[in-house]
C-alpha cells in the first residue's frame, strides 16, 4: 500500500469493502456521497462505471481537485479549516487517505493533537450529513501518524463518537477503517 492517495491502488478500497451493498444500492436509488481526498478518483471512476452509481449521486473534494471533478459536484476546500457551505446535506460521507497526513503534513503528532484533528474534520462532516447519515474512513496513514502510542487510531475514534454523539459502527484492528453513524 502507498500513502499517496493519488497513487493508492483501487485494489485496496475494494478489499476493504467499505461500502456495503446495501450502501451501494442506495447510491443507486437516490442517496448522495461526499468523498473526500479524492486525488485523481479511481474509487469514485469505479463506483459510477462498474457499480452503475449514477454520477448524480457522486460529490468530490480535494485540497487539490483534480479537473475532471470541477463542477457543480466538485468542491475545493482544506479539510484542516472551516468547510464552505456545500449547499447540500449528504447520506454517507467517505474519507481516503486524508485525515492522517493532514494532522501535520505527513510528520505524526501526539494523541492528543491528532484526536483534536480528528474531531475538528468529523465534526465539519457532520454538519453537512442527514440525519442518520454514516461518515466512512479509510485511512491507513492514521494509525501510524500518532506519535506516542501503538499503531492503532481506534481510541482516537472512541473520543470522535463520544464527543460527537456518534456510534461506531464497525471499525478494524487499527482503526484505519472505522464507520460512524450519526
Amino acid at each position: 500500500m502507498t500513502n499517496d492517495y493519488q497513487q493508492f491502488p483501487i485494489s485496496d478500497y475494494l478489499s476493504c469493502n467499505l461500502l456495503k451493498d446495501a450502501d451501494i444500492q442506495n447510491l443507486k436509488s437516490d442517496s448522495k456521497i461526499l468523498s473526500i481526498g479524492v486525488g485523481i478518483g479511481l474509487y469514485e471512476e469505479y463506483l459510477i462505471n462498474k457499480l452503475n452509481v449514477p454520477p448524480s449521486s457522486l460529490y468530490c473534494a480535494d485540497l487539490d481537485l483534480h479537473k475532471k471533478w470541477i463542477g457543480q459536484r466538485g468542491f475545493q476546500f482544506d479539510i484542516r479549516g472551516l468547510w464552505p457551505n456545500l449547499n447540500i446535506k449528504f447520506d454517507y460521507i467517505l474519507f481516503g487517505q486524508v485525515i492522517g497526513v493532514s494532522a501535520n503534513n505527513g510528520r505524526s503528532v501526539p494523541f492528543e493533537v491528532m484526536t483534536n484533528h480528528v474531531v475538528h474534520i468529523v465534526h465539519q462532516a457532520k454538519i453537512h450529513l442527514k440525519e442518520n447519515g454514516k461518515i466512512l474512513i479509510y485511512d491507513t496513514t492514521l494509525p501510524t501518524a500518532i506519535s506516542d502510542q501503538v499503531a492503532d487510531a481506534r481510541p482516537v475514534f472512541l473520543v470522535v463518537a463520544e464527543e460527537l454523539g456518534g456510534n461506531i459502527v464497525r471499525a478494524d484492528g487499527f482503526g484505519s477503517q472505522v464507520e460512524i453513524s450519526f
